[in-house]
């Protein structure tokens, strides 16, 4: 057997050139699959090995919205107040899921400058704010009255003559001149369990839709809410004395429906079934429990109405339709000066009062 060299062997391979253009012939290179979880800017910086920035809005993870909650809200999407603050090449586990489902806030760097532009809509917050004075009112009337018997007050609160004095809802002294009681009692609540129910839907529901509604959408829609409740309470059951913030947050909740409907042709399929599933359930259990004993449903009934057909007036610039903006503001502002005008009437001229407390 004829022995062959190296530098023999070497000379008998074809040129690197023709080798490596037979190679990529007869075996094209495979590309890499673009990550469809990542944004177009990421994937150019990462294919020219640019810096890449994790705390950059522009590179930050754009996940579909159905397929992972980690994203940022679409504009028309009010599901989250936190935004998801991950980077893109950050695999999703269980600890991700649990974190966006009870704490959010906690999700991905905390000293991003996403995370800290969240801070800064958190501190100005109408719903954060509104949410700390309704619990100094809390504590003040605690203080006042200390905790009744549970016979008397089954929320753990003060006795009804403590929340009288602060500004509960009486008809008597309304027709008698204290008008601020028509909002007063959305500041105070009957106890722990009443303030905590209240507030966990403030700050969970009502905070986040603040931040994509903006809050000159919810402040008056908030404001409006209360005062209708506490109206139709005055005309329907005049000689009960009420407090809390449910008409409110159920004017907002009503509200939710009224954007739904208001931007429907701008919403998903999935979105709008979504929100309309959504505020039917929260609706039916709100008044499951609202016919309770001790329980103002006249003040759910008048905020969830008013707050509906109010909202219907917020959004009719995102609607590009002339006749359907002059439909939609006509039906919710008729509607709503027609509520306040027909029950101020009849509550001022016709409904007799007497002194509750």
């Amino acid at each position: 057997m004829p022995i062959v060299t190296f530098s023999e062997f070497k000379k008998s391979l074809p040129d690197d050139s023709d080798s490596s253009g037979a190679r990529s012939a007869s075996h094209p290179q495979t590309k890499p699959m673009p990550n469809p979880w990542a944004s177009s800017s990421h994937q150019v910086a990462s294919s020219q090995n640019a810096d890449y920035d994790p705390e950059s809005q522009q590179n930050r993870t754009q996940l579909p919205s159905a397929l992972s909650p980690f994203v940022n809200p679409p504009p028309l999407d009010d599901h989250s107040f936190w935004s998801a603050n991950l980077p893109p090449d950050e695999p999703i586990t269980l600890r991700h899921a649990v974190l966006a489902c009870v704490a959010p806030c906690f999700l991905g760097p905390p000293c991003s400058k996403q995370r800290k532009n969240d801070y800064l809509h958190l501190l100005i917050s109408f719903s954060l704010w509104i949410s700390f004075i309704q619990f100094i009112f809390l504590i003040v009337s605690i203080a006042i009255g200390g905790v009744t018997s549970v016979s008397e007050n089954w929320t753990l609160g003060p006795p009804t003559k403590t929340l009288y004095d602060m500004g509960a809802k009486s008809a008597f002294l309304i027709k008698n001149g204290h008008v601020y009681r028509f909002f007063t009692p959305i500041l105070l609540h009957g106890g722990i369990f009443h303030f905590l129910f209240n507030i966990a839907a403030q700050l969970i529901l009502v905070m986040s839709w603040e931040r994509h509604w903006t809050i000159f959408r919810v402040f008056p829609l908030y404001w409006i809410s209360g005062f209708a409740g506490n109206l139709l309470s005055c005309v329907l059951l005049p000689s009960n004395v009420s407090v809390g913030a449910s008409g409110a947050l159920l004017g907002v909740i009503g509200g939710k429906l009224g954007r739904t409907i208001s931007l429907w042709n701008k919403l998903p399929l999935q979105l709008k079934i979504g929100n309309l599933v959504f505020v039917f359930i929260v609706v039916v259990c709100t008044f499951l429990f609202t016919f309770s004993r001790n329980v103002d449903w006249a003040a759910h009934l008048g905020g969830l109405f008013v707050g509906f057909f109010f909202s219907l007036c917020l959004w009719v610039n995102h609607i590009k339709t002339k006749w359907l903006r002059v439909l939609l503001v006509g039906i919710g502002s008729s509607v709503t000066i027609v509520y306040f005008v027909t029950l101020l009437l009849v509550f001022y001229l016709v409904v007799p009062v007497q002194r509750e407390v």
